[in-house]
Parts: C-alpha cells; structure tokens; sequence
C-alpha cells in the first residue's frame, strides 16, 4: 500500500527570508512573490530557485549581449585594420 507523506513549508516573505539562514536542506517558500529557496543552514537567505520564465529571460539577454560583443568585436577589427592602412599609407 501506498505510503502518505506529507510535506510543510516553511515561508517568509523575500525580505525576511533575505536574513534567514535555515536549517540544512531546508525548502522555503517566499510568500509574497511565491518564489521556493533552498537552505543550507549556513548562507544568509539561502538560494533561490528560477522560474522557466526567469531562464528564457535571461536566455534572449545573454543572446543579446553576444550579438552586441561579436559586433563590438568586428567594430574594433575594422578600427585597426584602418589604423594599420593609415600608418602603411
């Protein structure tokens, strides 16, 4: 037969949870933005867990931001390939 098991939360809000350590392997929830941390009872606030929406977002930013690099980068080659044309000519 199937064994019940029941599982509580501890929870707090972000800002208190901010200043809470835990205990070790402890899961709470943040009740004002519903975001789950886990404790280790050592680190102050423990660590949060993302949402889906939290990694795509960060997905397209970091897409971004190697678009912008790689741009960046052709923009600096041309500047020194100009630099060089000017010092040859």
């Amino acid at each position: 037969m199937a064994q019940v098991v029941v599982l509580k939360l501890n929870y707090g809000t972000a800002a208190q949870l901010d200043e809470a350590v835990g205990s070790d392997r402890q899961l709470v929830i943040e009740t004002d933005t519903h975001r789950p941390r886990v404790m280790d009872g050592k680190t102050k606030g423990g660590f949060k867990l993302a949402f889906a929406s939290d990694i795509s977002e960060k997905s397209a930013a970091i897409a971004a931001n190697a678009a912008a690099i790689s741009n960046l980068k052709t923009s600096i080659k041309t500047l020194c390939d100009e630099i060089v044309a000017a010092k040859g000519a």
